[in-house]
């Protein structure tokens, strides 16, 4: 375990809004940052960071913490690996040894990166002095890849063997680890070729193939891609998956751009290595790949953070539309002006550039049309519209499509676009729009909305506290924790009254609920105590009706016991209970006439 003393000193390093400014796009807002939520799909922020707190809090979803529960929900590491994160990040010296499971797990992980890191300066290193690579560098050269971009991007060379790599590494990081890092693979107890035999048990995936270091958004190398240089198959081949690399959260390149797209506030995606290297070679600042896989989500999230607008350059063939066409949906969903950049049949961004020139790649990029402007011609060719059954299935098809747009200027515009295209009013187009949203065939991404059960007087009482400590001791005289209903705020009422005057109180209570169901509701309340304009008329007005509450519950279980008596005939405890009730009524008009002090 990490000492508490430890965990404190990382939390008053971390500074929060540093640390989730790497994931959200974020922008002052008075005393607070606002930004898009990246727990939840929205398009109006409503997350929210407060730095004098230390805290975050997203009051569309209901998602709230300190920067400890940040990088656990979205990054998805346990307790242990945050801290070594913002520690190593923030300089804090951590305990050499720990038997802790979670800290083995991230000891395991960072040998994962630092072996992905040597490869990749083994590989370069083969590349540059090995007779065997002279065929890799020629390739390079007549790729147009020179000197200068070849180390930037780490390019190296796989030999021609079967073990290379593995009696490389093997001694310093074992069998398991170059097994789960996927640069080995295990051999079959059925492959009997003599040279498969000399990797006992295991051979290199990559050999005599020209290597690309793949990156995450840090710049850490996870994965290779290596391209064959001769006949054979698979031309390209990459890393599988594991514990570092996962592809739906990959782009190629990105982490030498994203600082090029968050000031322009825009990007242009292409499909594959050497798409993106060679533009960006020739002074494309912005372009990014995917990883031979569709658009993802995660992607989306990730490029929400750093601009608003996207290019898509893929082939114009039907397979290049129809990956454009599923795009599509997950960016409208996301809310991105996105356009298709075409190039001519039969071209590529890395062949378009070589033969034509940067400068009219970046025209075709710079008059892009719209994606969705693009999606409509395309689906408008396949239709002869002057036929009434081909109008009607063309816009049957269409519909579906403009029913997902959310920018209320962009839904009207593309009414009007798409009616005048198809020569019929946007009347008959948007009753059809209607018949869409009746049937809930195409359903509105809505804003997760979650209701607190916790009452409207308990809140005040915490949050009025939260804003003046200096009122604990007058809440203390007149409230007891007990008395409050809901369990969140009868802790935090007990714990202000423990230690509320700590400096560090609302992040250590964040630590306490740290997985708990409430942790939510607890960050909210810690945001809402900023909104108390006299915490001490609030405070006052809430103890006289928690009093006043307390009296009427009173009353209300003396009239129950009054009637069970009468109902029993016991004349005793009549007059006892009917005593106590005049007594209780006598308290209630003295506290009423005294005010609290």
């Amino acid at each position: 375990m990490i000492p508490e003393e430890i965990v404190n000193e990382i939390r008053q390093r971390a500074d929060i809004v540093e640390v989730i400014g790497e994931f959200v796009r974020l922008e002052k807002a008075g005393q607070n940052y606002k930004g898009l939520c990246p727990f939840h799909k929205e398009k109006t922020p409503s997350f929210i960071v407060n730095p004098a707190k230390q805290i975050f809090h997203c009051y569309g979803c209901g998602t709230g913490g300190n920067v400890f529960t940040f990088l656990m929900k979205h990054e998805q590491y346990s307790f242990p690996e945050t801290l070594h994160v913002l520690a190593r990040r923030f300089g804090v010296r951590l305990p050499e040894k720990s038997d802790d499971i979670s800290t083995q797990q991230l000891q395991q992980t960072e040998r994962l990166y630092q072996l992905h890191l040597e490869a990749g300066a083994f590989f370069a290193e083969q590349l540059r002095s090995r007779p065997e690579a002279k065929i890799a560098r020629e390739y390079l050269r007549k790729r147009g890849i020179d000197e200068e971009a070849q180390q930037r991007f780490g390019f190296g060379y796989a030999l021609p063997g079967w073990d290379a790599l593995r009696r490389k590494f093997i001694q310093k990081y074992g069998e398991e680890l170059l097994l789960e890092s996927g640069l080995v693979i295990k051999r079959k107890s059925e492959e009997g070729d003599d040279a498969r035999q000399m990797a006992v048990g295991s051979y290199d995936r990559f050999r005599d193939r020209l290597m690309i270091p793949i990156h995450d958004e840090r710049g850490r190398i996870i994965a290779f891609g290596g391209r064959i240089l001769g006949d054979g198959q698979p031309k390209y081949m990459n890393s599988p998956e594991n514990p570092i690399f996962h592809k739906s959260k990959t782009l190629f390149g990105f982490h030498h751009v994203k600082d090029a797209v968050r000031r322009a506030g825009t990007i242009v995606l292409v499909e594959g290595y050497f798409d993106m290297i060679v533009p960006f070679a020739h002074g494309v600042p912005n372009i990014a790949a995917t990883m031979g896989t569709a658009l993802t989500d995660q992607h989306l999230r990730t490029l929400q953070r750093y601009a608003q607008k996207v290019t898509l350059i893929f082939d114009p063939d039907p397979a290049g539309v129809n990956a454009m066409m599923k795009a599509l949906d997950l960016f409208l969903t996301y809310g991105f002006e996105v356009r298709a950049g075409i190039l001519p049949t039969g071209d590529d961004p890395d062949t378009f550039v070589r033969k034509s020139g940067v400068a009219e790649f970046q025209r075709i990029v710079e008059h892009a049309p719209l994606l969705l402007d693009f999606i409509r011609d395309r689906i408008i060719e396949r239709y002869d519209t002057s036929r009434l059954d081909q109008q009607i299935a063309c816009v049957n098809q269409l519909v579906p499509i403009i029913a997902k747009i959310q920018n209320e200027v962009e839904w009207r515009a593309q009414i009007a676009k798409t009616a005048d295209v198809l020569h019929i009013t946007d009347a008959a187009l948007l009753a059809e729009l209607r018949k869409i949203t009746r049937t809930a065939t195409i359903q509105p991404r809505e804003e997760v909305k979650t209701a607190t059960t916790i009452p409207i007087i308990e809140q005040y009482v915490v949050t009025a506290l939260l804003k003046d400590k200096r009122l604990i001791s007058k809440a203390q005289a007149h409230i007891q924790p007990d008395e409050l209903s809901h369990p969140l705020t009868r802790r935090v009422l007990k714990a202000l009254f423990v230690y509320g005057d700590k400096s560090d109180f609302e992040a250590k209570m964040l630590d306490m609920f740290q997985g708990s169901q409430f942790q939510g509701e607890l960050s909210r309340l810690f945001m809402r105590s900023e909104e108390v304009v006299d915490p001490e008329v609030t405070l006052q007005d809430c103890i006289t009706k928690l009093h006043q509450q307390r009296f009427e519950q009173a009353t209300l279980d003396l009239t129950r016991k009054t009637q069970d008596a009468q109902e029993r005939k016991d004349r005793f405890d009549l007059d006892f209970l009917l005593e106590q009730k005049n007594q209780d009524l006598l308290r209630k008009k003295q506290q009423l006439m005294r005010k609290p002090t």
